[in-house]
């Protein structure tokens, strides 16, 4: 399964190691079998989406961001490179909320 570069998408799934994997606009279920089948070796449980957001994954549609409080540095850099290549003001914006230094820490539980 290969992943992705900012160019290939403006969905897909992000990997806590930044990797992104991209799908067609609204594809992240037949996505997220892919990713079962292929790189969590038929790991996954009934509700996948939320599994995968729940091991640190990032849902992205239509360049939104969902499913996650906490960001590793590989995520940062993938969306910060996601941020420039499209001029995405609105996600800068609740970008930079989310990664607001006390509620970051607070969130990820650092604090």
């Amino acid at each position: 399964m290969k992943t992705g570069k900012v160019e290939d998408s403006t969905s897909g799934w992000l990997s806590p190691d930044g990797d992104f994997y991209p799908c067609e606009k609204l594809g992240h279920l037949a996505l997220t079998q892919e990713l079962k089948n292929n790189v969590f070796k038929n790991e996954l449980k009934i509700n996948d989406d939320y599994y995968l957001e729940k091991v640190g994954w990032i849902k992205i549609s239509q360049l939104r961001i969902y499913g996650i409080k906490c960001f590793t540095i590989q995520q940062i850099d993938f969306i910060a490179r996601m941020i420039l290549a499209y001029n995405m003001k609105k996600t800068i914006e609740v970008f930079c909320e989310r990664l607001e230094v006390s509620k970051f820490f607070e969130k990820c539980g650092v604090v």
